[in-house]
């Protein structure tokens, strides 16, 4: 199996599983992953494969947009 990934201004970030102790995939798996991007436009897109097919990506999306802090 294979973990998948947010890339996030062209940066590849490992996801980790929303509950560890979930070790079904029968009814599929949540992921996330946390991060803190500095001020500015952001870009990012997830990309993942089973290792059985050819890896697939979503389209670049453009966001978050990240405010100075006051």
């Amino acid at each position: 199996m294979s973990v998948p990934s947010a890339v996030l201004d062209g940066i590849v970030r490992t996801m980790q599983p929303a509950n560890p102790n979930d070790n079904s995939y029968v009814y599929g798996q949540i992921y996330q992953y946390t991060a803190k991007p500095h001020p500015g436009q952001h870009s990012y897109y997830f990309h993942t494969t089973d290792t059985f097919t050819d890896a697939v990506s979503t389209r670049v999306l453009s966001g978050p947009e990240v405010s100075e802090e006051p």
